[in-house]
């Protein structure tokens, strides 16, 4: 089962996320601290699409922008941080030193921000291997 959050229509962006159920991914880590940095992978930029972004590491990437645009974003970023903590193996520590961007309309909508609405759905969006970050337009 798929659950699309954070719809956006308007005349020039529609992008939301499918949080994805279960089968689990692992980012495999040797050390304990997770530096997530220009260095880390997965897409910093988030566009207009058309694209489907799928990826573990661009699933982390979203997330933390997303955080850091939140009302709360100290808040979002605490409980980002213990969701990684809690499932990558042997991570004690998070440094971000990233730049990136998610398109200023899809940031708008109240539902982009419902990834954070509790630690079991952000968990699942983020490394449930069928979750997904689906960027589009209109102008194609």
């Amino acid at each position: 089962m798929k659950i699309r959050s954070g719809f956006v229509s308007n005349s020039s962006s529609s992008s939301f996320v499918i949080v994805g159920l279960g089968n689990y991914e692992k980012l495999p880590w040797l050390d304990p601290i997770l530096l997530i940095n220009k260095y880390f992978g997965g897409e910093t930029e988030f566009g207009w699409g058309p694209e489907y972004i799928r990826d573990l590491k661009s699933r982390i990437n979203w997330a933390y922008l997303v955080a850091q645009n939140a009302d709360y974003p100290d808040i979002c970023i605490a409980l980002l941080e213990e969701v990684l903590k809690e499932n990558i193996e042997g991570v004690t520590e998070i440094k971000w030193d990233f730049e990136g961007y998610i398109d200023h309309q899809t940031l708008e909508k109240d539902k982009t921000f419902d990834i954070f609405r509790n630690k079991e759905v952000l968990k699942d969006f983020i490394f449930s291997a069928d979750s997904e970050i689906c960027l589009n337009n209109d102008n194609h």
